[in-house]
């Protein structure tokens, strides 16, 4: 058995693309994944599979929400085990966080180019910093500047692929899980 976190993007925001996650947890053990969990209203599962490919388990999760709730929501699968290395590999471990500075983690549909990760990068100031790891972004940012280019939509546009971004602390809960 893989133990997978699965994020899910775009659920329960704003009125939009509403799913229980009670009623979620059920289907998804109905359809065969094992001690399915979940974290908060915003798409974080945890659960096992016989399954041990990441697409193939994304594809899976799509086309069941797809199915039962008639969304289509992009899914980020990842193994609980690489889900571990990207907590490890926080660039911002020893930093003293400030007061107003937040920590965020934008999960990758696919791992970018060379170039489009220095690109982002290069968006990097004082209020924001951009860190681009295997198929992760950490972005440490002053919640007090006046403009941050920073959004999950500059994250998808910049580097071309799909995201979805958690915060540090649900990024530690969900593996907690």
């Amino acid at each position: 058995m893989t133990k997978w976190i699965v994020l899910l993007r775009g659920i329960n925001v704003s009125g939009h693309k509403l799913i229980k996650m009670a009623l979620l947890r059920e289907i998804l053990e109905q359809h065969g994944f094992k001690s399915v969990k979940t974290y908060i209203q915003s798409g974080n599962i945890v659960f096992e599979s016989e399954e041990s490919n990441e697409n193939r388990t994304a594809g899976h999760i799509e086309s069941i929400l797809l199915k039962e709730f008639g969304y289509e929501v992009p899914t980020m699968a990842i193994e609980h085990s690489s889900y571990a290395e990207v907590i490890e590999r926080n660039p911002f471990k020893e930093h003293t966080f400030g007061e107003h500075e937040r920590l965020y983690v934008s999960f990758l549909k696919e791992a970018p180019s060379g170039e489009a990760k220095a690109e982002l990068q290069a968006f990097s100031n004082e209020d924001e910093r951009f860190v681009v790891g295997k198929q992760e972004v950490y972005v440490l940012c002053n919640k007090l500047a006046k403009k941050l280019n920073y959004s999950n939509t500059f994250i998808e546009k910049k580097l071309k692929t799909r995201a979805t971004t958690r915060n540090w602390n649900t990024v530690n809960k969900i593996y907690q899980l």
